[in-house]
C-alpha cells in the first residue's frame, strides 16, 4: 500500500514539473508525462490540450491558482443544519433537545405567553392614537400676509395661491397637505381686499 501511495506522489510530481517548465517556455512545448508502472505508454499533452489549459497550469509554480469554477467556501463556513428526531445516535433524538414532558416539550404556547400572569402588554397603559387621516397645514396669519404685501413682494391685486406663497418665502418648503390662514390682530393692517384661492389656502 506505502509503495502504490509513494509511485502515485511520485507521479503527481513529475506532472506539476512538468506544467511549470512548459508555462515558462516559450514558444510552448508540449508536455509529456510517464504514468510510471500504471501504464505502459507516456501521455503527451499540446498548448492547445483541455489538460494543458487547465489542471496542468493549475498548479504553476507549486501555487494553485484561483479559476472561477474552481470557487468554493472556505472550510467551516457552512455548517449543515441539525436534524432532530432521527435516532438515538444522533444525540438529538427521542426528545430532540426538548427534554421531558412539560410546556415547553410539547406544542409551545402564543407569543407574548407569561405563564398565566398579566402579560407586560396589559400592564403597560395605552396612551391616545395615531389618526390615520389626519391632515397638517402650514399656517400664515393675516399679519404676515399684510407684511409681505405692503413690502411689494405680493400683489394685492392679482389671486394669491400657494406658489405665490412659497415664491416669497411666506411659508416653507415642505408643504404637505396645504396651508391654513389664520386672522388676529394682523387683519386690521389690510385696508384692501384680497384674492386667495381656495382649496389651496384654508
Amino acid at each position: 500500500m506505502m509503495m502504490i501511495r509513494r509511485q502515485f506522489l511520485k507521479r503527481i510530481f513529475n506532472f506539476a514539473r512538468a506544467a511549470a517548465s512548459h508555462a515558462f517556455s516559450y514558444p510552448p512545448a508540449p508536455i509529456r508525462v510517464y504514468n510510471g508502472p500504471f501504464t505502459s505508454k507516456a501521455a503527451t499533452f499540446s498548448s492547445g490540450s483541455s489538460l494543458c489549459s487547465g489542471a496542468a497550469l493549475n498548479a504553476v509554480g507549486g501555487r494553485r491558482l484561483l479559476l472561477l469554477n474552481d470557487l468554493q467556501d472556505n472550510k467551516g463556513s457552512r455548517k449543515k443544519k441539525t436534524r432532530k428526531g432521527r435516532g438515538i445516535g444522533s444525540g438529538k433524538g427521542k426528545t430532540a433537545g426538548r427534554g421531558h414532558k412539560g410546556q415547553k416539550a410539547r406544542g409551545g404556547h402564543k407569543l407574548g405567553f407569561e405563564g398565566g400572569q398579566t402579560p407586560l402588554r396589559r400592564l403597560l397603559p395605552r396612551r391616545g392614537f395615531k389618526n390615520p387621516f389626519s391632515l397638517s397645514f402650514q399656517p400664515i396669519t393675516l399679519g404676515k400676509l399684510a407684511r409681505y404685501i405692503n413690502a411689494g413682494l405680493i400683489d394685492s391685486s392679482e389671486l394669491i395661491t400657494m406658489k405665490t406663497l412659497k415664491d416669497v418665502g411666506a411659508i416653507g418648503k415642505q408643504i404637505e397637505d396645504g396651508v391654513k390662514l389664520l386672522g388676529g390682530s394682523g387683519a386690521k393692517d389690510i385696508q384692501w381686499p384680497i384674492h386667495v384661492e381656495y382649496p389651496s389656502l384654508i
